[in-house]
């Protein structure tokens, strides 16, 4: 049987890591907070990059198709020298 001292003592070390686990629970919730928050943000800047890389293409195509007109143009001059 334990005395009542070892039973204070188990309780204080009890107590003591119920304030412990609240503190790190605390702490955990404000990381995940900000984890969310930048992902979040990540996301926002992902849409941005993957828009910008698709006017990127647009832009890509569209000079092709006048290097096209042009080369052309210019082979029909050379040919027809």
């Amino acid at each position: 049987m334990s005395t009542p001292d070892e039973v204070e003592t188990r309780l204080t070390a009890l107590e003591d890591d119920v304030d412990r686990l609240r503190e790190e629970g605390a702490q955990t919730r404000a990381l995940a907070g900000l984890v969310d928050r930048d992902t979040s943000d990540l996301r926002t800047i992902l849409r941005g990059q993957t828009r910008l890389l698709g006017a990127l293409r647009e832009t890509q195509v569209e000079q092709g198709r006048v290097l096209e007109h042009v080369v052309s143009t210019l082979t029909r001059l050379v040919d027809g020298r």
